[in-house]
């Protein structure tokens, strides 16, 4: 495999990427290049929102069920 194919194959990727993000039709005036690599720019909140914790699920989780077994009237 040359240079020019592993471009290729690099681009068709980032491209794919792009499309299942919705941001292909997009102009390529923003910063995309991030994307280019890796699936995410960044593991910020901002790009990444839907992180998640088991900590905070389980105490989602207790509080919901201690609000169930004992209500504040």
């Amino acid at each position: 495999m040359n240079k020019a194919d592993r471009h290729r194959i690099k681009m068709l990727k980032y491209k794919r990427r792009l499309r299942a993000l919705g941001l292909y039709t997009i102009e390529i005036d923003l910063r995309l290049t991030a994307y280019r690599s890796h699936g995410k720019p960044c593991s910020c909140e901002i790009c990444s929102p839907y992180k998640h914790s088991r900590k905070t699920k389980h105490k989602e989780y207790l509080s919901e069920v201690d609000e169930f077994f004992n209500p504040e009237t």
